[in-house]
């Protein structure tokens, strides 16, 4: 007897070639294999008939997380990584940049593509609100072994620890309740690293509105995350030694501008 295969059968077999799957691939898929088994023809006009209605009933405009990464990789690979076959094969041997970048999560900031930095220049630590915590070998431990791995391992040469304009992070640390009270299981605990910054922000600043209060303690936390860096001992001697710089940046995304200062906290011009 034939088996009859399901459709379920049809989709999987289609998508372990490695192919996004469309609705018109897996329709015709579907009609072959009718087609092609005889015994399957008494159940084929109601099955297509169902099958093609659930189908086409999928909105054609749905996001297909698959597909797009399929797309998105295939593009990188034939318009970068085949390329340039000297900077992959580069990288394939090794790394060695000259950044430790600390930046937000946020998906509008990714510091790769507003610097411009090529595969190799920077070894990135993205975070809520781009926080550098102070040393704690327990409580902190995932981004102090990303500090420790890049200024001893990777002798990174420069630290920049770049902020952001509407920072949701900075937001929230700014609207944390004085009596402490929090809301959610990590988040406000991890921006109250910038505690010292909102304080700051809020005597000096209080005539201002909450919006540019934000403003101003999305730098300020910049900041305090530069000053937590020098708790780090390995970061501080190379700082001393001269063998490392810290940097401070803010990237204003409404305005198209970027900030870039050290770590006196002596703010330059903008860069652009």
């Amino acid at each position: 007897m034939l088996r009859q295969k399901a459709f379920g059968d049809v989709v999987e077999d289609m998508a372990s070639n490695g192919k996004p799957i469309h609705i018109d691939d897996a329709i015709n898929g579907l009609k072959k294999l009718l087609s092609e088994k005889e015994d399957l023809q008494t159940v084929a006009v109601a099955k297509i008939k169902q099958l093609t209605a659930e189908l086409e009933g999928v909105d054609a405009g749905e996001f297909n997380a698959v597909e797009r990464i399929h797309d998105g990789f295939a593009r990188f690979k034939k318009e970068k990584y085949e390329t340039n076959p000297t900077l992959y094969g580069e990288l394939a041997k090794g790394q060695s940049p000259k950044f430790l970048v600390f930046a937000c999560a946020d998906s509008r900031v990714c510091p790769s593509h507003i610097l411009d930095f090529q595969p190799g220049e920077a070894f990135v630590v993205r975070n809520i609100a781009n926080m550098v915590p102070p040393y704690d070998t327990i409580k902190h431990s995932g981004a102090g072994a990303a500090i420790e791995y890049a200024v001893l391992y990777l002798k990174v040469e420069n630290i920049v620890v770049i902020g952001h304009s509407c920072c949701g992070g900075i937001k929230g640390l700014m609207s944390i309740p004085d009596d402490g009270t929090e809301a959610s299981d990590f988040i406000e605990q991890w921006v109250k690293i910038g505690l010292a910054a909102k304080s700051k922000v809020k005597a000096d600043c209080s005539d201002l509105e909450y919006s540019d209060l934000c403003t101003k303690c999305e730098k300020e936390a910049v900041n305090v995350s530069l000053g937590n860096l020098l708790t780090y001992p390995f970061v501080r001697e190379a700082v001393v030694n001269k063998k490392l710089s810290l940097k401070g940046g803010h990237y204003d995304f409404v305005n198209g501008s970027f900030d870039l200062w050290n770590l006196d906290f002596g703010f330059s011009s903008s860069l652009i």
